[in-house]
């Protein structure tokens, strides 16, 4: 069978099943009739999946970003568009201190179409802000 390759795809499927308290309130004007016990460490409140998987998804967003992260998801058959995976991604922390050292860079979002402006702490290596346009309005603002 030389140069072929065979592609082999397996499903599997991981069904968690956690036994909780269920609360009854008995409060007449309560909007909540019954409340659930929280399980700490394996979900959030209104999360519709795992902490491991938001973890995974947070892992994969900060590797690769939007799109080349949908395509990973998709081949791995996880429901995670480009929109989701930079929202999983926290905000850069605020420097305590205002930079010594400022690098600025123009930069293109689409090609000839929109810019935009990065500033960097160079002493630090971090991003300290990303304008919207390349004016020198929006820079001295």
């Amino acid at each position: 069978m030389s140069g072929r390759k065979l592609l082999v795809r397996v499903r599997v499927w991981v069904r968690v099943r956690v036994r909780v308290r269920r609360f009854f309130c008995d409060w007449a004007s309560c909007p909540w009739r019954t409340f659930v016990e929280h399980v700490g460490g394996l979900s959030e409140r209104y999360r519709r999946s795992s902490l491991g998987l938001k973890t995974w998804l947070r892992q994969v967003a900060v590797e690769l970003g939007g799109r080349a992260g949908e395509r990973l998801c998709r081949r791995t058959q996880l429901a995670a568009g480009r929109t989701r995976l930079p929202e999983l991604l926290d905000p850069p922390t605020a420097p305590e201190r205002s930079p010594r050292v400022l690098g600025v860079d123009e930069f293109a979002s689409r090609e000839g179409h929109t810019y935009g402006t990065i500033l960097v702490d160079m002493e630090a290596g971090r991003v300290v802000d990303v304008l919207p346009d390349r004016t020198s309005e929006t820079f001295a603002a």
